[in-house]
C-alpha cells in the first residue's frame, strides 16, 4: 500500500480548522470529520526554519542541527546558507536504503538534492521557498515539468509590506500557482507505480506572511483600510489548497494513504533586526569593526538606494544578482562587520527571535571566552541584560524568555546551534527597547515583514491505515516521519526521537521496529 504526505508549509491550523467548519473548505472539512487527526508541538516559534528538518528527519533540533537558513558554518564566523541536507538522513532515504523495491515520487522537498536512484522521481526546486537548487531525477525531469507546467513565481516570497495593486497581483499568482502545482504532483504520480510521496505546498507560508495581518485587529501591523482584501486574499488561497488536495486525494484513489500535515502556524511579528546587536555592542560584549572600504561601499550604495527608491524596485535589482553574489555581499558584510578578536559574543539577528553566540576559546578562530567557569559567568551576565529589556513606549518586558541551547536543544549536534535564543515579546511591537545602562536603543521596523511564526502545528491522516473519525493525543512534529516509516514498512533508527502516531492508526498496522542504522551525515562535507 502507498502512503503520500502532503506539507502545507505555515497553514495555521485555527484558520483551517475554523474555515472547515464554515464550510469554506469542504475537503478538509470531511477529511477531519473522517479521518484521524492531532494537533503537534514544533520549535516553529522560536526556530522556524528548523522546522522542516525536524518534520523529514523524525530528529529534534539538537540531532538534526538545523536552526536558521543562514547559520554560523562550524569552526568559522562564516554566516552562510544552510546546506541541502542535515546531520540526519530524511525518512525517504531511510526507505530507499532499507527496501530495495520502494518507489517513490519527491515535489519540492526542503534541504535536499536528488539521490539519483532510478526507483525515484524527483523535482527539488520547481517552487520551494527560498530555493537555491534546481535539480530533478530523472536529469530533465524539471525542464519537462517548467515547459509543460511553467515556472513558479519566485517574486511571491518577497516578504514587504506591498501596494494594494501588488496584494492583488499576488493574490491570483499565488492561487495559480497552488493549481499548477496540484497539477505538476498529480502528472509525477501518473507516471508509474509509487509506494511513497512526498510534497509541499508552500504558498500559504508566502501569502501568509503578506495577508496574515489582516485577521487580527489587535496586531501591531493591522491595517483596517485594506483588512477585508486581505482576510478575503488568504481564504481564497486557503480554498485554492482544499480544491487542490481533493483532486490529489482523487487521482491517488481510495486505496492509497494520505497524510496531511503544517509544521508552524502564524503570528503578529513584533521585532526586526537590528536591536539584538545594537544591544550587545552598547554593553560591550560585541565590538564593530572598522569596515574595509569595499563594505563601505557596499553600504553607501544600499543606503542610497534605499532612499531613492521603492521596496519593490530595490528587490527588482538585488534580484538580477545571482544567488551566489547575493550570498557573497551578506556573507562580507558580515564578516566585516565585527571584530571578532576583541569580541566576547555577538549576534546572529533574525525575525521572531534572536541569537548570540559566544566567542569561546578553541571553538572559534579567535575566541576570548574560556569554556567552563568564565562561559557560565557570560551566559549569566547576557540573560540578565536580556531580561532586563523593556519596550520603549509601554515599559513591558521585551524579552518573553532567553533560552540555553543545551536546555532548549539537547542532542548530539548541539553543538551547531547558538549560545542563546532570544524569544522576543508577541505582545508588543518592539519599535525601540530601554535598557537600564543603555537607555532607549531604536530598531528599523521600515520594510519588516508583519508576520512570523507560531509552533502550532497539526497532522491529519486518511485512508485505510488511518483510524476513522478520531482525534488523537497533543504529539510532536518529529513524529511524522516516524509515522510515515513505519507506514512504508521500514525500520526506525534507534535513537530517532520521534514515535509513530499509534493512536491514529488502524490496529492492523504493524507495530513499529527499531534498529542500530547509522543515518547521519556532515552536511557540511555535502554542500555543494
Amino acid at each position: 500500500m502507498s502512503v503520500l504526505t502532503v506539507v502545507l508549509d505555515a497553514a495555521d491550523a485555527s484558520l483551517l480548522r475554523r474555515w472547515a467548519e464554515e464550510g469554506e473548505l469542504p475537503f478538509f472539512r470531511r477529511i477531519l470529520a473522517e479521518g484521524a487527526s492531532a494537533t503537534l508541538e514544533s520549535e516553529g516559534g522560536a526556530l522556524p526554519e528548523s522546522t522542516w528538518a525536524t518534520l523529514t528527519t523524525g530528529a529534534h533540533i539538537g540531532s538534526h542541527g538545523v536552526y536558521n537558513w543562514r547559520p554560523i558554518r562550524p569552526r568559522t564566523y562564516q554566516r552562510t546558507r544552510q546546506p541541502p541536507s542535515t546531520c540526519r538522513k530524511p525518512f525517504w532515504q531511510l526507505v530507499r536504503d532499507q527496501l530495495p523495491d520502494a518507489r517513490a515520487v519527491l515535489l519540492d522537498p526542503p534541504f535536499t538534492l536528488p539521490l539519483g536512484d532510478e526507483r525515484f522521481i524527483e523535482i527539488v526546486g520547481w517552487g520551494d521557498r527560498g530555493g537555491v537548487h534546481h535539480d530533478s531525477w530523472p536529469p530533465g525531469t524539471l525542464e519537462q515539468v517548467v515547459a509543460r507546467h511553467g515556472a513558479f513565481p519566485r517574486w511571491t516570497e518577497d516578504d514587504y509590506v506591498r501596494w494594494p495593486l501588488e496584494e492583488r497581483r499576488l493574490s491570483r499568482a499565488l492561487e495559480n500557482a497552488v493549481a499548477r502545482r496540484t497539477d505538476i504532483l498529480i502528472d509525477l504520480l501518473g507516471r508509474a507505480r509509487w509506494d511513497m510521496g512526498f510534497a509541499c505546498y508552500y504558498e500559504l507560508h508566502n501569502g501568509g506572511h503578506a495577508f496574515f495581518r489582516a485577521l487580527d485587529p489587535n496586531a501591531p501591523s493591522h491595517d483596517p483600510r485594506r483588512a477585508a482584501f486581505g482576510q478575503k486574499a488568504l481564504l481564497g488561497l486557503y480554498k485554492a489548497v482544499d480544491a487542490g488536495l481533493a483532486r490529489v486525494r482523487q487521482a491517488i484513489g481510495p486505496d492509497a494513504d494520505l497524510l496531511v500535515c503544517s509544521p508552524k502556524g502564524f503570528r503578529a511579528n513584533t521585532n526586526g533586526q537590528t536591536v539584538l546587536p545594537d544591544v550587545l555592542t552598547g554593553l560591550g560584549h560585541q565590538v564593530a569593526a572598522d569596515s574595509s572600504g569595499r563594505v563601505q561601499g557596499i553600504r553607501a550604495a544600499r543606503a542610497l538606494v534605499r532612499a531613492a527608491a521603492p521596496r519593490p524596485l530595490r528587490r527588482k535589482i538585488f534580484g538580477r544578482l545571482s544567488v551566489d553574489e547575493r550570498d557573497r555581499i551578506l556573507e562580507d558584510l558580515w564578516i566585516q562587520s565585527v571584530d571578532w578578536a576583541r569580541s566576547r559574543a555577538f549576534a546572529e539577528p533574525d525575525l521572531g527571535s534572536g541569537f548570540v553566540r559566544l566567542n569561546v576559546r578553541g571553538r572559534e578562530p579567535e575566541g576570548r571566552v574560556e569554556p567552563g567557569e568564565e562561559y557560565e559567568s557570560l551566559i549569566a551576565d547576557l540573560t540578565a541584560d536580556l531580561e532586563e529589556l523593556s519596550d520603549a513606549r509601554t515599559g513591558a518586558p521585551a524579552v518573553r524568555r532567553v533560552y540555553r541551547r543545551d536546555e532548549m536543544a539537547p542532542g548530539p549536534n548541539c553543538d551547531l546551534l547558538p549560545d542563546l535564543v532570544v524569544g522576543w515579546t508577541t505582545d508588543v511591537r518592539l519599535d525601540a527597547v530601554c535598557h537600564p545602562r543603555l537607555g532607549t536603543v531604536r530598531e528599523r521596523m521600515r520594510d519588516v515583514p508583519t508576520s512570523e511564526h507560531t509552533g502550532a502545528a497539526f497532522v491529519i491522516g486518511t485512508g485505510p491505515r488511518f483510524r476513522r473519525a478520531v482525534a488523537g493525543p497533543h504529539a510532536h512534529l518529529a513524529d511524522i516521519a516516524a509515522t510515515v516509516l513505519q507506514l512504508a514498512g521500514a525500520r526506525l533508527p534507534h535513537d530517532m526521537d520521534g514515535q509513530p502516531l499509534a493512536p491514529l492508526l488502524d490496529p492492523s498496522v504493524p507495530c513499529e521496529r527499531r534498529q542500530e542504522i547509522d543515518w547521519s551525515l556532515d552536511p557540511w562535507q555535502l554542500r555543494r
